[in-house]
C-alpha cells in the first residue's frame, strides 16, 4: 500500500498487491478476492500491453476454481504474447484437469499446422501427450520445440522427464546438461 501511495502509476506495485490478496483469498479472507481483482484491473489499465497481468488473472481464477474466467484470461494473455509458455502450460493443465486431453491434443495439433514454426505450441502438445501417457509422442513434440528454439529450457526439461519415463537416462542427462548450461 505504501509503494502504491508513493507511486500509484507503477503497475507492478498493483500486480504485487493483487498477488498478495490472491493468496489471502485462498485462506479465505473476506474481501480479498475482490481486492485482488481491483488491484489487477488497475495494473492492466496502467500497462495494457503487458501479458503478465492477464496471466496472473488466469492463475488466480484457476486457483479459485473459475475455469471459464481462467480460459478467458489465457486467451487475453496469448493475444498479447502468443508464445507465452506459462499460459499455454496452464491451458493444458486445465484441459487435463477437465478430462479434455484428447480434444486438446487435436486442437493443438491443428494449431501446429497453422503455426509450424511456433515452438511453444509443440511444447504444449508435449505436455498434453505426457499427461495422456504417450511418452513417444511427447518426446517427438518436445524435440520439435527445441529444434525450433534450442534455448527452450522448459521443453528440454520436460523432454528429459519423458526420456526418463522411457528408460533413456543417458539422453535425459544430456538434455539436463544443456539446460544447466543455457539456463542456470
Amino acid at each position: 500500500d505504501q509503494a502504491i501511495t508513493d507511486d500509484p502509476t507503477n503497475p507492478d506495485y498493483h500486480a504485487l498487491l493483487a498477488a498478495i490478496y490472491g493468496n489471502l483469498a485462498l485462506a479465505p479472507v473476506d474481501g480479498a478476492a475482490e481486492r485482488a481483482d481491483q488491484s489487477l484491473a488497475t495494473a492492466k489499465m496502467l500497462d495494457p500491453q503487458n501479458p503478465t497481468f492477464p496471466f496472473m488473472a488466469a492463475q488466480m481464477a484457476a486457483r479459485s476454481g473459475d475455469v471459464e474466467k481462467a480460459r478467458t484470461e489465457i486467451v487475453n494473455t496469448l493475444s498479447l504474447k502468443r508464445n507465452f509458455t506459462q499460459a499455454l502450460y496452464l491451458s493444458a493443465q486445465l484441459d487435463i484437469s477437465e478430462g479434455k486431453t484428447e480434444s486438446a491434443i487435436a486442437t493443438t495439433r491443428a494449431i501446429t499446422t497453422l503455426e509450424p514454426n511456433n515452438p511453444t505450441r509443440y511444447f504444449q502438445l508435449g505436455v498434453l501427450f505426457s499427461a495422456n501417457g504417450s511418452s513417444t509422442e511427447a518426446i517427438a513434440a518436445y524435440n520439435a520445440a527445441i529444434t525450433l528454439d534450442p534455448q527452450y529450457a522448459n521443453a528440454r526439461y520436460l523432454l528429459a522427464l519423458a526420456l526418463l519415463n522411457e528408460g533413456q537416462s543417458d539422453l535425459a542427462l544430456e538434455q539436463l546438461k544443456v539446460v544447466a548450461q543455457t539456463n542456470q
